[in-house]
């Protein structure tokens, strides 16, 4: 008896879902937006990495991460497959720019 592979492997476990292979990195509020737009468009055939850490200016973090959160609140999120990339702990803004981040999004960002 020939048993395909889908059936030997998983025949008792529940399929894992479908996941994008690409992910797009993008830091400022235009190239956001303009991920959001395009994944709008095409469908969640791509995931959506906000960069907070090379998208801050230097001393500008928190208010780059609040506005990373609004739009990761905002309706242009649509298919909740969006995450942030927050610097490296070597710095000294990791942990508030996780703070933001939890406290604004934990419920809808999709990694860290």
């Amino acid at each position: 008896m020939i048993i395909h592979p889908d059936k030997a492997l998983f025949a008792q476990a529940n399929s894992l879902p479908a996941i994008p292979v690409c992910e797009h990195y993008a830091g400022s509020e235009r190239l956001i937006s303009k991920s959001f737009e395009l994944q709008n468009e095409f469908g969640p055939i791509f995931d959506i990495t906000c960069d907070l850490e090379d998208g801050a200016a230097a001393g500008d973090e928190r208010r780059h991460a609040t506005m990373v959160v609004d739009m990761l609140r905002s309706d242009a999120n649509r298919f909740k497959q969006a995450g942030v990339r927050i610097h490296g702990p070597e710095s000294g803004v990791w942990e508030a720019e996780l703070d933001v981040v939890l406290t604004g999004v934990g419920d809808v960002v999709a990694y860290i």
